[in-house]
């Protein structure tokens, strides 16, 4: 029998979940879960893909208020009613945020097929999700429509996709050195868009309680979306002892870098702005062209023939120009 064995909220996005024994689920998702995000006037939405030290940030829940506590045992506390009292417009990956919270289900068999393949130790948490489920067979959840969770009916609107998160150890930070487990999921579960998923999106059709150990129901099912066996390449290990100063020049205007950090992240701490999703030089929204000087890839695919390269998986090897728009 199919079973809801584990439940998580995270109420702050990037940051630490919370595992719960039960959970109110209304139409906008889990109460308390990815209710807060970390934003400012600059950059808009501030995330664990650019810090991953976030990622060790553990958040608390109080009646008046939340508390965030870094790895270093410092604390931040925010009262409710110290939040401004009107709605300031901010971003996510270029949108507009007016979204419903969806919450992620995931099945434990598939996690341990993947689990088997992977040469590396990996932890469920990785991917984030908050309902875990057990007992159906790897990946069934790929052809279910709508299911029942205790009091609520849930709609698979579509299945997740896997970032660069899900590489992060979310014991100290540090990221694979070769992008696992994402390299290994990219070679069975890519779709023809070249999105890697894991698990699926789910709303909630009405609001009730859930609790673990509740009987999970499959209502509908529909056709599961098609996958293909993709040949991948690992993610170099790149280490230049020497660091050198050079200059990356963006439409005309040059900004100080070095030869030890990838593009993407480099030209962000000068407080410029870009498209960008996985960090992980799959989804390529972070493409530039490099008109002039040499990048060091750290996968094949970060360069492509027409000169087009993956800022979030390249480093400089030179003084280069790069050209956007």
């Amino acid at each position: 029998m199919i079973r809801l064995s584990r439940l998580y909220i995270h109420p702050v996005k990037s940051m630490k979940g919370i595992r719960l024994s039960q959970a109110y689920a209304e139409n906008s998702g889990l109460v308390f879960d990815r209710y807060f995000m970390v934003t400012n006037d600059q950059v808009g939405f501030i995330t664990a893909r650019q810090y991953l030290q976030m990622l060790l940030f553990k958040p608390i829940i109080f009646e008046n208020g939340i508390q965030i506590q870094t790895p270093d045992k410092q604390k931040a506390t925010i009262l409710y009613k110290d939040f401004i009292n009107h709605r300031l417009p901010t971003e996510v990956w270029g949108n507009h945020f007016t979204a419903f919270a969806v919450p992620a289900k995931i099945n434990q068999a598939s996690f341990k097929a993947l689990q088997k393949q992977c040469p590396s130790d990996i932890k469920l948490e990785q991917f984030r999700g908050n309902l875990i489920i057990t007992s159906a067979k790897a990946f069934a959840e790929d052809s279910w429509h709508t299911i029942q969770i205790g009091e609520v009916i849930f709609e698979l609107v579509k299945p997740c996709s896997s970032c660069i998160l899900t590489t992060v150890n979310i014991d100290d930070g540090s990221q694979h050195p070769t992008g696992e487990p994402l390299t290994i999921l990219q070679s069975f579960h890519t779709d023809e868009h070249g999105e890697i998923d894991f698990g699926q999106n789910a709303i909630a059709k009405n609001s009730g309680l859930i609790c673990v150990g509740d009987t999970v129901k499959i209502l509908t099912k529909k056709q599961p979306k098609q996958y293909k066996t993709v040949k991948t390449t690992k993610r170099q290990i790149i280490n230049l002892k020497k660091e050198t100063t050079l200059l990356i020049d963006v439409n005309g205007t040059e900004y100080l870098a070095n030869n030890q950090i990838v593009i993407l992240e480099q030209l962000e701490k000068h407080g410029l702005k870009f498209p960008y999703s996985c960090r992980a030089g799959i989804c390529g929204c972070c493409k530039m062209k490099l008109i002039a000087g040499e990048v060091i890839p750290l996968t094949k695919t970060a360069i492509k023939e027409d000169g087009v390269i993956q800022s979030c998986s390249c480093i400089p090897k030179t003084n280069i120009k790069l050209l956007l728009g």
